[in-house]
C-alpha cells in the first residue's frame, strides 16, 4: 500500500509545487541619474553645469523610451519594484584650444559617455558596459558654451541605448547556458552505485548555474525573481523544502544565489524490487525567465544504482499437423532471480491483497523472491523469480503458418489478457518430488523449472475470436510431450550460474520436434 499512498501524496504535492512561485518577473533596471558622473576637462567652464541641467530635465524621458516587455525601467530612487540591475552613467567632455580667443581661435573637442550595467543585489558584478559613439571635432573660432551643450546633448541622444539594445543585453547577460549536477550518498559508508532499496538517501547538488559573467543567475532579487527552475527525477523521490517526497520541485534563482556553495536536495532511492531500472535520471529545467515561460532543459544526469536482474530471451519453434509451424521470440527485461540464503524462510504471498492487484507478503511488505503461495496446489514449490505479472514482454515476435487453419492464419495473435497467464516466466524451485495438481497429473521431480506460456487466439467461422491453442514450457510431466508443450526443467549445470548471477543458456526439446532456447544475460 505504500506505493499507492506515495503516488497519491506525490500527485497532491505536484499541484502544490506548481503554486510555490506564481511567476518570474520582468527585470527592473534602475538608471543612476542622480549619481551620474558628468565632468569636463579643459578650458570650457560652465559646460558640466549646463549639461547637468539639460540631463536632469530630459534624461527621464529618454529612459522611459526603453520600457519593454523585457525591461521595467526607472530612475534612481524611484518606486516601481525591487531593482535587478543598476546602470551607472559617466559622461565626459574633453576640450582644448590654442589660441582660445580671437579670429584665429581653434578648439579640439572630444565627447564620450558610458553606461555600466551592474548586478544590483549581492556581489556588485559588472555585467556589461555600453559606450556611446565617441566624437572628436575641430572647431574654428571662439567656443560657445551653450552651443557646445546643445551639440553634445544631441550627440548623447543620438547614440544612447535603444529599447532593442537593452532587451538584447538583458537576454544575453541573464541567459543560463549550463549547470553541473553531482550525486552523492548521504551516508559516507554507502558506496556508489548505491543499492536501490527504497530506503537509502542521497543528495543531488547543483553547482555552476552558468551565465555569461558568473556561475550563478545574475540580477536576482528574492522580491523580484528572474529565474525559476524545476528539478525532477524519474524513479526515486526528491525531498522538497517542506520535507515531502516529490518527483519534481521548483526553486528560484535567488535561492541558488544565497546558498550556491552548498545548494542541494536530499533524495530517496527507488525500490529495485518494485521498479527494475539500473539508472535514475535527474533533469534540471529552466521553466521561466524574465517574466517569460521558457521550459529549457539545462542539464541531465544519468546516475547508476545497484539494481540488477536478468534479461531473458526465448526462441521457440515447433511444427504440428494441426497448426503448422509456430515461431515465437520474446525478451523479458529485469527478471529478478533469488534463491535466498541457506536456512532463510521464503516470504508468503498475501492472497487477499493479490485480489486487489498488490503483490505483498503477509507482513505487508512488497513481495520479493523467494516466496511461496499458500495454496494446496503449490505445495512444495518455492518461487525464486519476481512475482507473476500480467504484462507484455518487450519485444516479442510471433508467426504461425496455420496448418489446417491456414486460411485464417492472418488473424492468429498472442493474447496477453488472461488473468493468470504466466508472463513473465516463473522460476520455481521444487525441493522434493511432489505430486502434480490433478489437472496435469504425474509427479513433479525435484529441481528448478522455468515456466512460460503464450495463448494463441484467432477469429474463426462460427466461433468468432477464440483461443485455439497455447504454447507453454511446463513442469507438468503429463503435458511436456503434448503438442505445443515443452518440459520446463532447468538443466542441473545451469542452476549454479543462476544462483551466482552469471550468464546462462540452455536448449530444451520434446519428442514431437519442438525446441526452444533460453538465454539469460545479467543486466
Amino acid at each position: 500500500m505504500r506505493n499507492l499512498k506515495i503516488a497519491l501524496f506525490t500527485l497532491f504535492l505536484g499541484f502544490g509545487q506548481l503554486s510555490l512561485y506564481s511567476q518570474t518577473y520582468v527585470p527592473v533596471v534602475e538608471f543612476m541619474d542622480k549619481s551620474a558622473h558628468i565632468s569636463s576637462a579643459g578650458a570650457m567652464p560652465g559646460w558640466d553645469i549646463g549639461f547637468r541641467r539639460k540631463f536632469d530635465s530630459d534624461f527621464k524621458y529618454m529612459v522611459n523610451q526603453l520600457q519593454s516587455d523585457l525591461a521595467n525601467v526607472k530612475m534612481e530612487g524611484e518606486s516601481g519594484g525591487k531593482t535587478n540591475f543598476e546602470v551607472q552613467i559617466s559622461i565626459t567632455l574633453m576640450h582644448d584650444c590654442n589660441p582660445c580667443t580671437g579670429e584665429n581661435a581653434v578648439s579640439e573637442e572630444s565627447f564620450f559617455a558610458s553606461l555600466t550595467i551592474i548586478n544590483a543585489s549581492g556581489k556588485r558584478l559588472i555585467l556589461d558596459k555600453f559606450f556611446t559613439d565617441n566624437t572628436h571635432l575641430i572647431i574654428n573660432g571662439e567656443p560657445n558654451v551653450q552651443e557646445t551643450i546643445d551639440r553634445t546633448w544631441s550627440q548623447f541622444q543620438l547614440t544612447f541605448l535603444k529599447d532593442e539594445q537593452l532587451r538584447d543585453i538583458i537576454k544575453r547577460i541573464t541567459a543560463i547556458s549550463d549547470a553541473s549536477l553531482i550525486f552523492k550518498a548521504k551516508n559516507p559508508s554507502d558506496k556508489l552505485p548505491m543499492k536501490a532499496d527504497g530506503k537509502k538517501k542521497g543528495a543531488l547538488k547543483i553547482t555552476n548555474l552558468k551565465t555569461e559573467k558568473a556561475d550563478y543567475p545574475v540580477g536576482e532579487n528574492a522580491n523580484n525573481p528572474l529565474t525559476e527552475f524545476e528539478l525532477s527525477c524519474k524513479n526515486g523521490f526528491l525531498i522538497d523544502k517542506n520535507g515531502q517526497e516529490v518527483k519534481k520541485l521548483t526553486f528560484i534563482g535567488s535561492d541558488f544565489v544565497e546558498n550556491r556553495n552548498n545548494f542541494e536536495f536530499d533524495y530517496v532511492v527507488y525500490n529495485c524490487d518494485e521498479l527494475c531500472d539500473k539508472y535514475d535520471n535527474f533533469t534540471l529545467t529552466l521553466k521561466s525567465q524574465n517574466g517569460v515561460s521558457v521550459n529549457k532543459e539545462i542539464r541531465t544526469l544519468k546516475e547508476e544504482f545497484a539494481c540488477y536482474g536478468y534479461s531473458l530471451s526465448l526462441d521457440y519453434t515447433e511444427t504440428t499437423p494441426v497448426y503448422g509451424t509456430t515461431h515465437i521470440t520474446a525478451t523479458w527485461n529485469c527478471v529478478k532471480i533469488d534463491f535466498g540464503k541457506p536456512g532463510e524462510m521464503p516470504d508468503t504471498l498475501a492472497m487477499e491483497a493479490l485480489m486487489t492487484g498488490n503483490a505483498i507478503n503477509t507482513s505487508g511488505d512488497p513481495l520479493t523472491p523467494p516466496f511461496v503461495i499458500p495454496l494446496e496446489t503449490e505445495t512444495g514449490q518455492i518461487h525464486v523469480s519476481a512475482p507473476i505479472m500480467n504484462n507484455l514482454p518487450a519485444p516479442y515476435t510471433f508467426s504461425c503458418t496455420g496448418g489446417n487453419y491456414s486460411d485464417f492464419s492472418g488473424s492468429f495473435t498472442i493474447e496477453f489478457g488472461e488473468d493468470y497467464l504466466t508472463n513473465p516466466p516463473d522460476l520455481i524451485l521444487v525441493k522434493t518430488s511432489t505430486p502434480a495438481e490433478a489437472l496435469c497429473g504425474g509427479v513433479v521431480k525435484q529441481g528448478v523449472y522455468l515456466d512460460w506460456q503464450f495463448d494463441i487466439w484467432a477469429t474463426l467461422p462460427e466461433l468468432g475470436y477464440h483461443q485455439i491453442f497455447q504454447v507453454a514450457a511446463t513442469s507438468c510431466p503429463e503435458l511436456a510431450n503434448h503438442p505445443n508443450n515443452v518440459d520446463s526443467q532447468v538443466p542441473e549445470n545451469v542452476i549454479p550460474l543462476m544462483k551466482a548471477g552469471k550468464a546462462f543458456s540452455f536448449i530444451k526439446t520434446n519428442s514431437l520436434g519442438a525446441t526452444y532456447t533460453i538465454t539469460g544475460t545479467p543486466q
